[in-house]
């Protein structure tokens, strides 16, 4: 690796660090200062920001469809059946899983890729 490529790495990491540190503490603060009411409604923004990355998506291809929904029925059946594994752990073990069967199931040319890019 030369000297250029590791200075990138090295300031990336460092701002992607101290930027997760600072927003975990700062979101931390603000969940302790401000009212209950408002923090369970600043959750539901958060879903509805996650819904707007996936269904653009999922209009577009029935492929993503398809894995929003096996990802939703498989969230919902491990959080029933899993009950010893901790909740963190069950969504990382079903994103690795789901995404390695996507990849695999279903690959995606690079050439597509690139053109679809802007």
């Amino acid at each position: 690796m030369n000297a250029i490529a590791s200075s990138i790495i090295g300031g990336t990491l460092l701002t992607g660090g101290v930027g997760n540190v600072l927003g975990t503490f700062f979101g931390v603060a603000a969940g302790s200062a401000l009212p209950a009411r408002l923090v369970s409604a600043l959750s539901v923004g958060l879903y509805g920001m996650f819904l707007a990355i996936i269904v653009p998506p999922a209009r577009k291809s029935r492929v993503i469809l398809a894995l929003v929904l096996v990802s939703f029925a498989a969230s919902f059946l491990a959080g029933r059946w899993a009950l010893a594994v901790p909740p963190g752990v069950r969504t990382i073990v079903l994103t690795v899983v789901i995404s390695l069967a996507a990849a695999v199931l279903f690959p995606v040319d690079p050439a597509e890729t690139e053109e679809a890019a802007p």
